[in-house]
């Protein structure tokens, strides 16, 4: 008779460690799932600040080869002229 009272008494004493383990493992997880959310964030952090810093590069860059641009348009028409009148002043001499 002692032994059927206990019976349901180990079987429930059991559910509750078995579900106490389950409960920490659980915890465990989720302290790792969110250790690997932190890593993740901060990987996206970088990675967003790196894609920011390339596109402050591009713009510059863009800007330089703008300005490189200008400059060529206003140089070799300058650079000809120069040209021209050194080949003058040269066919000048020669006469």
């Amino acid at each position: 008779m002692e032994a059927e009272k206990e019976e349901p008494r180990r079987v429930l004493e059991e559910i509750r460690d078995d579900q106490r383990v389950l409960l920490e493992h659980s915890r465990e997880m989720l302290e790792l799932a969110q250790t690997q959310l932190d890593i993740v964030k901060r990987q996206f952090d970088r990675a967003q600040q790196l894609q920011d810093r390339a596109e402050a590069l591009q713009s510059r860059g863009e800007g330089l080869i703008s300005g490189a641009r200008k400059a060529f348009y206003v140089i070799i028409p300058v650079l000809i002229a120069l040209l021209i009148y050194v080949s003058w002043l040269l066919f000048g001499m020669m006469r």
